[in-house]
C-alpha cells in the first residue's frame, strides 16, 4: 500500500526518482524499489521516517506544497507540521498499521525544519557556518540522525538564534516555542529556551547505536583524513621546553604537544593515558585537535602501543562518544582500550598521561576549574616510578572495553562460544552458501574455502546451542545484472552473477526449511555500506570491510544489551510473514 501511494504521489507531482534520490542523497534504485513495492516500508521505521521527510522536504523546496495538499486531500493552511502528519497518514492509509509515538530523531527533525525555516538557512549555508558536511545537515532534516556532541548543539543553537534575530523572526520563534515574547527578549534566555525545546527529545539506546555504527561505517583512510606533518604538529620550541608545570587549558595543550611530540620522535614503546576531566581543553580548538590527532597517529605508526582508560561513568551515549573520537586511531591495531569498574567522584578530577621511564603529565584538580588547574610535567626517575605504580593500581579495577583485530578470522572463538547470534549485513552470508557454489566463486582460492568452512562451523555451533537471525538486503535487477552485489567474504572483492545469486537463494530456502532456529529478516534499505554487525551473547563484533579492514569487538554488558535491542528492533520493524518472505526470495529463482 505504501509503495502504491508513494508512486502515485510522485507521478501526480511529476517528481522523478532521479531528482528525489539526488535530493535525499540515496541511490535511485532504492526509490524505484519503494515505488514498485519491492521494498517493505514499515510505519515508524527509520526507512519510513527518512522517505517521508525526504519527499516532503523536496516538495516544499520545489514549490509543490499546495499541489501535495491537493493530492492527499488536506488544507494547505494547516501548517508544515500538520501537513507532514497528514502525508504520513495518507501514505499508510489501508496498511493496517496504527500511529505510534515518533522516534527521537523524527521529533528533532520536525522541530529542526521549523526553526531552520525561521532562520532562512539552507543545508549548505548552515553546514558552512558549522564547518561540517552538508550531508550531515540533510540527515538531521530527514530524521536520519540528531546532533549528539554538546559543542555542536551549542554552536547550532547560537547560529540559529543569531539568524532568526537578523531575519526579524523572534516573535515567530516565541510562538514556535510556545512562550511569551518577553521571555526570550534577551539572547541568553532565548538561547536556553531554544536549546531546551530543540533537544528535549531524548534518544533511545537504539538511536545511539545507529549513530555509532554510522561513524564506524564512514571511516576511510583513502586520503580524506587530514594529518599535519610532524614539523608543523610538534612545535620545535615545545619539544625542547624544560618547564616543570603548565597552567590552564592552554598550558595543558602545550604539555601534550611536548609529551606526544617527544614520544613520536623517540618512538616510545608505550603510552598510558587516563583523564576524567572535561575534554574542553582538547575539543575546544580544532587547530589543537588536528595537532593532537596527527601526533597520536605518528606515535602509532612508529609502533607505540597505547593503553587508554576511557571515562565512561554515565551510560551508553558517553561510552560511544568516547570511542568515536578515537576510531581512526583504533584502526592501527596498536590501542588497548579499558574502562574502570570503580565509581567516579564528583569533586576532583585526575589526569595521568604517562610514557613509562620518559615523561608524565599529572593533575589532580577541582571539577570545573580547569582554567586554574596546574599540570605537573615529571621527568625524574623517582617521580615516573611513582606514577607508573599509580597507573598500575588504577588498571587493577579495569576491564577491556573493546579489542581491534586486523582480520575477522582471528576472533573465531568469540562467536562460536555464543548461544545465538544476530547478523546484520548487506548480502547473504557465506555460511548459507552450498559448497559447490563456494568452490565455483572461489576459483581456486583456498583461503575463501577456509573462510566458508569457518563461518559454516560457527553457524552449526550457534544453531545447535541457540539461533541464527540474519538481516539482509535483497538487490534489484539493476544491481544484480550490473554485477554490483558483493559476495560475503573478507578476503577478496567478489561479485555475484545473477545465476550464482539465484543458486545461493535456492540454498537459503532449503537451509531455512531444515533449521527452524534460523531466521531471516529482509531489510528495505542498506543500513551499513561497509560494515557487518554480529551480536552475540558474550560480545558484539563490528567488521569494517573496507581498507583498513578492522574488526571492533565489544564485551561491555551495556554495549552488548544495546546492540541486541537494536537488532531486535530492526527485526520487529521489518517483520513479514513466512509466506511473504518465501515469495520475495523466490523472485530470484
Amino acid at each position: 500500500m505504501f509503495g502504491e501511494k508513494f508512486d502515485f504521489l510522485l507521478k501526480e507531482l511529476d517528481i522523478s526518482s532521479k531528482a528525489l534520490s539526488e535530493s535525499m542523497d540515496c541511490d535511485k534504485s532504492y526509490i524505484n524499489r519503494v515505488r514498485a513495492g519491492s521494498r517493505n516500508i514499515a510505519r515508524n521505521s527509520k526507512a519510513a521516517n527518512t522517505m517521508i521527510n525526504g519527499v516532503f522536504e523536496y516538495i516544499s523546496d520545489n514549490g509543490r506544497f499546495e499541489d501535495m495538499c491537493t493530492v492527499i486531500n488536506t488544507s494547505s493552511d494547516t501548517g508544515t507540521e500538520k501537513a507532514l502528519e497528514s502525508l504520513e497518514q495518507w501514505l499508510f492509509e489501508g496498511s493496517g498499521e496504527t500511529k505510534a509515538g515518533k522516534p527521537a530523531s523524527a521529533v528533532f527533525s520536525d522541530k529542526f525544519k521549523a526553526v531552520l525555516k525561521l532562520a532562512n538557512l539552507s543545508n549548505i549555508r548552515l553546514a558552512k557556518l558549522l564547518n561540517i558536511d552538508a550531508s550531515l545537515v540533510s540527515r538531521w532534516r530527514t530524521g536520519f540522525s540528531t546532533p549528539s556532541a554538546a559543542k555542536l548543539q551549542d554552536s547550532l543553537c547560537s547560529i540559529l538564534l543569531s539568524r532568526i534575530n537578523s531575519q526579524g523572526n523572534k516573535k515567530e520563534l516565541a510562538e514556535l516555542l510556545s512562550v511569551e515574547y518577553a521571555a526570550i527578549d534577551n539572547d541568553e534566555p532565548a538561547y536556553g529556551a531554544l536549546k531546551e525545546w530543540l533537544f528535549s527529545c531524548r534518544d533511545t539506546n537504539s538511536d545511539i547505536v545507529e549513530r555509532f555504527l554510522s561513524a564506524i561505517d564512514d571511516i576511510s583512510f583513502d586520503g580524506k583524513i587530514s594529518v599535519l606533518p610532524f614539523e608543523i604538529a610538534a612545535n620545535k620550541a615545545l619539544l625542547s621546553d624544560r618547564s616543570l608545570y603548565y597552567t590552564g587549558n592552554e598550558g595543558l595543550q602545550k604539555a601534550v604537544i611536548r609529551f606526544l611530540g617527544n614520544a613520536a620522535r623517540s618512538k616510545t614503546k608505550e603510552l598510558w593515558l587516563y583523564s576524567d576531566q572535561s575534554m574542553d581543553w582538547m575539543t575546544g580548538s580544532k587547530e589543537f585537535m588536528l595537532k593532537w590527532f596527527s601526533l597520536m597517529l605518528e606515535c602509532l605508526k612508529g609502533g607505540t602501543k597505547i593503553t587508554i582508560i576511557h571515562n565512561i561513568d554515565r551510560g551508553l551515549e558517553e561510552m560511544t562518544y568516547a570511542i568515536k573520537g578515537w576510531l581512526p586511531l583504533y584502526m592501527t591495531g596498536n590501542i588497548r582500550s579499558y574502562y574502570s569498574t570503580r565509581p567516579g567522584g564528583g569533586r576532583f578530577t585526575n589526569t595521568i598521561f604517562l610514557a613509562p621511564d620518559k615523561a608524565c603529565i599529572f593533575n589532580c584538580g577541582i571539577t570545573g576549574q580547569t582554567e586554574k588547574a596546574r599540570y605537573d610535567y615529571i621527568t625524574d626517575e623517582k617521580g615516573l616510578a611513582f606514577y607508573k605504580e599509580m597507573y598500575a593500581m588504577l588498571m587493577k579495577d579495569c576491564k577491556e572495553l573493546l579489542k581491534t583485530y586486523a582480520h575477522s578470522l582471528k576472533q573465531t572463538s568469540v562467536i562460536s562460544e555464543t548461544k545465538g547470534v544476530h547478523i546484520v549485513q548487506n548480502t547473504p552470508s557465506l555460511a548459507t552458501m552450498p559448497k559447490e557454489l563456494v568452490q565455483k566463486i572461489a576459483a581456486g582460492n583456498d583461503e575463501i574455502i577456509k573462510e566458508w568452512e569457518m563461518q559454516k562451523k560457527r553457524y552449526e555451533v550457534n544453531l545447535k546451542n541457540g539461533f541464527v537471525h540474519e538481516y539482509i538486503m535483497l538487490p534489484d535487477d539493476e544491481e544484480l545484472f550490473g554485477r554490483s552485489v558483493r559476495v560475503d567474504t573478507t578476503l577478496d572483492r567478489l561479485y555475484y552473477t545473477p545465476e550464482e545469486f539465484s543458486a545461493h537463494i535456492k540454498h537459503i530456502l532449503e537451509f531455512s526449511k531444515n533449521h527452524s532456529n534460523y531466521t531471516l529478516t529482509i531489510l528495505p534499505e542498506m543500513l551499513m555500506k561497509n560494515c557487518r554487525l554480529v551480536v552475540g551473547e558474550k560480545s558484539v563484533i563490528v567488521e569494517h570491510r573496507t581498507k583498513p579492514e578492522t574488526d571492533f569487538v565489544f564485551t561491555h554488558p551495556l554495549m552488548r544489551t544495546a546492540f541486541a535491542v537494536y537488532a531486535e528492533e530492526i527485526g520487529r520493524q521489518n517483520r513479514i510473514s513466512k509466506a511473504e518472505e518465501i515469495q520475495k526470495l523466490k523472485q530470484y529463482l
